[in-house]
């Protein structure tokens, strides 16, 4: 490539960068790859996989005239902090608001060669000043190797093809497994065909466009983010082992080694990011529990419910059980106790209750001793929480804190079922679920 179409080719990268969409009518910007809500797009912060026929989807296609977003659709795939920037915005229903590009790079919108060196500093600069950046990279939950590896690309020093020519070790720079264009650490790392297999195979923010745009220093830091989050709390770990085991293949393929490249190299990284979880990062999770205990004329039916959901707020795991006559008391114990028991099975290291019954949490708590009718049902549930393979909270909220949880308790009361389990949310408790990431606040009667 000659030296004008790599400069011709750099500069697009940096309007790209710069370029942002006012939204009006929302018609002709896509909702998950282009720049609109904030400084990047929504699918590189996506809390999970997009589902296929959302993809394309407009920003128009997301609002509903005269109601406003339709949370429904994508609420549960984005951190709070994205769902509170879209919430700052309105569409207008009129073909004279048109979506408008402008530069992000300046304060008032226009493009000025000032702004653009100031944003092509900011994406490609690696100075001793720059902290923030270098202190992701030690923070990065994973192993101390893979920090290491991670320092030597921000500063472009991992072996590639071209740095060693660079170092006059060996004249070729073409790439061991493409045999094509020149191996720079991108290219091994992110550009290269089979790194690129690799990341769609991983999935996640890799299956969006926009993963494969920005410089190396750029590409890596928006990756290993963890303010509130980028796509979900392990995403800069599982970005962080994939390049490290890019480049090992990488050696593997070139000296032969092929017997030691995984097959399914999905399941292979799944399992090294379980190995960081289990050693680092111990799963931070909510269960949150109710119980409801209507009475009717002839007989008291009691019936408990509660869901996991992880520190985000993502629905995990949800359960409903219907239960003969018994009071409010036993079915939140019941309600903890299975909530627990399922917690357990499923793999989670660290789990905070939150219930709405204080009693409850006094006796769980051993606040004050107890010796009930329930003692068996306190003591079992304290030795679960005690167990030394876990870490469990428990803590006291209102009952408006745990809408979630005290509807699947209702339904479990009217349910056929004895007990009924949900791996994805139901349809009806979309809006609740909802209604907690975006924080909505609801009044409480407090007597004086």
């Amino acid at each position: 490539m000659s030296n004008v179409w790599s400069g011709i080719t750099e500069n697009a990268k940096l309007l790209n960068d710069g370029m942002r969409i006012a939204v009006g009518n929302g018609r002709r910007t896509l909702f998950w790859d282009h720049k609109w809500a904030m400084n990047e797009t929504l699918s590189s912060v996506a809390l999970g996989p997009i589902p296929m026929q959302s993809l394309g989807a407009t920003v128009e296609e997301m609002w509903e005239p005269n109601q406003g977003w339709r949370w429904d659709l994508f609420a549960h795939l984005l951190p709070p902090w994205a769902l509170e920037q879209i919430d700052s915005y309105g569409l207008k229903q009129d073909d004279g608001f048109g979506d408008l590009l402008y530069w992000g790079g300046s304060s008032n919108g226009n493009f000025s060669i000032q702004s653009a060196l100031r944003l092509m500093k900011k994406n490609n600069a690696i100075g001793q000043d720059n902290s923030k950046l270098w202190r992701t990279i030690w923070d990065v939950k994973a192993q101390q190797r893979v920090k290491m590896f991670l320092w030597l690309v921000m500063h472009d020093r991992v072996l590639s093809k071209a740095n060693m020519v660079k170092r006059r070790i060996g004249n070729d720079t073409r790439c061991a497994r493409c045999n094509d264009l020149e191996e720079t650490t991108m290219h091994l790392l992110r550009d290269c065909p089979a790194a690129r297999h690799v990341w769609q195979t991983v999935g996640g923010p890799a299956l969006s466009p926009s993963f494969y745009v920005g410089s190396l220093q750029a590409w890596v830091y928006r990756n290993l983010r963890t303010r509130d989050g980028i796509a979900n709390d392990m995403w800069p770990s599982f970005f962080a082992i994939t390049p490290w085991w890019l480049r090992r293949w990488r050696n593997d393929h070139l000296h032969g080694r092929h017997d030691r490249i995984p097959i399914d190299v999905s399941h292979f990284l799944h399992g090294k990011l379980m190995e960081v979880k289990r050693v680092l990062t111990p799963a931070v999770t909510q269960i949150l529990q109710s119980s409801s205990v209507p009475v009717t004329t002839f007989v008291r039916q009691a019936g408990d419910g509660g869901l996991i959901r992880d520190h985000y707020g993502k629905f995990l795991y949800g359960y409903a059980a219907r239960y003969g006559s018994c009071n409010a008391f036993r079915a939140e114990l019941r309600a903890v106790e299975m909530g627990m028991e399922f917690a357990r099975s499923l793999g989670y290291k660290r789990l905070i209750i939150q219930m709405d019954s204080s009693a409850c949490v006094m006796a769980l708590k051993e606040v004050s001793p107890y010796s009930g009718d329930c003692v068996h049902l306190v003591n079992h549930c304290r030795a679960l929480m005690h167990l030394s393979d876990w870490m469990v909270e428990i803590i006291h909220v209102y009952r408006e804190g745990i809408r979630a949880a005290d509807w699947l308790a209702n339904h479990g009361v009217g349910s056929e079922d004895k007990v009924k389990t949900w791996q994805e949310p139901p349809p009806n408790l979309l809006q609740i679920l909802t209604d907690d990431i975006r924080g909505v606040a609801l009044p409480r009667q407090v007597t004086t």
